[in-house]
Formats: C-alpha cells, structure tokens, sequence
C-alpha cells in the first residue's frame, strides 16, 4: 500500500520556509523585538537589539515580565497602549518611555500584533529606540523658547 504524501511534504516545506523567514527578521532585525505572553507579558524570547538597549542578558530576562525588570516609567502610558491593543487588535507606532537596567530612561516607538504559534498566542512587540532623537527635540524646543523670549525682550522694532 502506498500513498502520495508530496502535497503534505510541500506543505511542510513551506511552513518551513515560512518559519526560518521569521527567525532570522526577528534575530536581525535593527529595533528591539520581543515575544512575550498575552496574559502577564512574560518574555518567551527577545533579540540582541532589545538586550543590548535595556542593558540585560538574556538569562535575565526571559521568563520575567516588564514589570518584573521596572521597564515602565508611566503605568498610564502601559495602559494607554494595552487599551489600543484591545480595540484594534494592534498597536502602531506608538510613543512612550521605557527604563533600562541602570534606570535610565528612553523613549520608544513601539508596535505590538499578536501572533499565534505552536497553538498559543503571543505578543511581538517591535521597539525603535528614539531617544536621541526626543532629547534633539527637546533641544529645539527650548532654544526655540528661548530666541522667542529674547525677541520678545528687546524694546526695539527688529
């Protein structure tokens, strides 16, 4: 008895294909990636851009949550953004402030989609690292302030 297996087989291979492609647009990617738990984000795994920005290895962080490391600086924001994840079933570019392992804080632009595996489902969060750019902002904004009030001193028509 015989049975032709080869459409399984090239369901296998893509599946495969499919699942190598993942790994390694997590592994390399240049944001910070992790994967975490939809019931108390626990880390099941994160990459090297997202352990080398929060400062940690990771035997330290995996099996432990956010909270676990103090990774929020406002619990509104990490509030704010679960809501979004809740009624659009995403998360898109969203700003909020983060804590290293050092407590020193950044600022990210975060996205979040669930994703299902091995029959669980999953959080992928995708973190660019924007800090340089909030405080360059910020620089601006009060050299901005500062010409403003400077015009605003001098008594004489410029």
């Amino acid at each position: 008895m015989a049975r032709d297996i080869t459409e399984r087989k090239l369901m296998e291979d893509a599946l495969h294909a499919s699942e190598e492609k993942f790994v390694k647009s997590f592994r390399y990617s240049s944001s910070g990636m992790c994967i975490s738990s939809v019931s108390d984000g626990r880390y099941v795994d994160v990459n090297n851009v997202y352990l080398t920005t929060l400062g940690y290895k990771r035997e330290e962080i995996i099996g432990r949550t956010p909270s676990d490391i103090n990774l929020w600086v406002d619990m509104a924001e990490r509030d704010a953004m679960v809501k979004e994840l809740i009624q659009k079933g995403k998360v898109t570019d969203f700003k909020l402030r983060f804590r290293d392992k050092q407590g020193d804080i950044h600022w990210g632009l975060t996205s979040v989609s669930l994703i299902k595996t091995e029959g669980e489902t999953y959080l992928l969060t995708q973190t660019i690292n924007i800090t340089k750019q909030k405080r360059a902002e910020e620089k601006l904004r009060k050299s901005e302030e500062l010409l403003t009030k400077l015009v605003n001193t001098i008594p004489d028509i410029i």
